[in-house]
């Protein structure tokens, strides 16, 4: 779909997975999304009238009248109760002492002290994990030690989280284990199978402006800022009159700029990094910016930041124009 296995045979960026009866493909490289059976429609006609043979031979659909009919199906719903808040068994970094090398990350990274209680470290990430989700995720390393970002509903229900690798680890005898660094950055894990892996709902207010990040890190620095973690930023389904949504920056990445472009043209207002060199200009910042963070990391105050963003912030033919001046592939 989109060649991403022509540059590297090593890489496995496409999966298709369950949901509930139905398989369903992802990509997370240029984010395509579809059914199996429309997937493999588009990629050969004549094999997906024997899968849909296949599919629907034992009978849970038939015909009648020409008409497909699904068999009646009888629903019991259990009933509600509100959820209680979910608590983390994890030590938070605000608990750790200030040598930890997991603080001193969080602290190098200048992420907001009121944070401090709502991220966690965990020596080990699989075991922890495979406590709290109902989906098994045995293919994690073992004794993998990461910083711990949960993600809660709009009741304080946990439905994921994202561990973010903090470089070389320490093994037991402490010395460094050097093939750590190599490791995944971010793996992110859903609690439940059809949970979202959006972060911020739990201090979200969908009656204010709405800022869209990829990345929960980024997030913090921005308020009223929801995450979507790896996802694409253009299947948010809020209002697009009163949402932003903030692409990293990578004016070479062919698939970011593809995306932007795209949300432009399906009438999002989107950050626009084009005035970005001139702004560092007049802090005196010299280094090459890609996300938030980075701002942050270069002393870039937050309402400096939240100016540069609403003031940035392009729709319609604008957005079109300065996208085409911005990218570079």
């Amino acid at each position: 779909i989109c060649g991403d296995s022509q540059k590297n045979k090593a890489k496995k960026r496409l999966y298709i997975y369950a949901k509930k009866t139905n398989l369903f493909v992802k990509c997370h490289n240029c984010g395509y999304g579809s059914s199996l059976g429309n997937f493999i429609k588009e990629l050969d006609p004549h094999l997906h009238g024997q899968y849909v043979l296949e599919r629907y031979s034992d009978g849970s659909k038939h015909k009648v009248f020409g008409k497909t009919e699904k068999k009646p199906e009888f629903k019991f719903s259990p009933p509600k109760f509100k959820p209680k808040k979910t608590v983390i068994h994890l030590p938070s970094i605000g608990s750790l002492p200030k040598e930890h090398y997991a603080r001193k990350y969080y602290e190098g990274r200048k992420i907001p002290g009121s944070f401090m209680d709502l991220v966690f470290y965990a020596d080990d990430f699989k075991k922890w994990v495979n406590s709290v989700c109902q989906t098994r995720y045995d293919n994690l390393r073992e004794n993998d030690q990461r910083l711990v970002i949960p993600f809660f509903d709009e009741n304080g229900k946990l439905i994921a989280a994202q561990g973010r690798a903090l470089g070389a680890q320490m093994r037991h005898d402490g010395s460094i284990d050097k093939k750590t660094t190599s490791l995944m950055r971010y793996i992110t894990v859903k609690v439940h199978e059809d949970d979202r892996k959006i972060y911020g709902l739990d201090r979200w207010n969908p009656e204010q402006p709405t800022y869209i990040v990829e990345g929960p890190i980024d997030s913090m620095f921005i308020p009223n800022c929801l995450a979507v973690a790896g996802g694409d930023l253009g299947s948010y389904k809020g209002s697009k009159e009163n949402t932003t949504l903030i692409f990293d920056n990578e004016p070479r990445n062919f698939h970011t700029v593809l995306k932007l472009k795209n949300a432009v043209r399906d009438g999002w207002k989107v950050l626009m990094w084009d005035e970005l060199d001139s702004f560092l200009r007049s802090k005196k910042i010299y280094k090459k910016i890609k996300d938030i963070n980075d701002l942050i990391i270069n002393d870039v105050s937050s309402i400096e930041l939240l100016n540069f963003i609403n003031k940035n912030t392009a729709r319609g033919l604008d957005a079109d124009w300065r996208s085409r001046y911005w990218s570079n592939v």
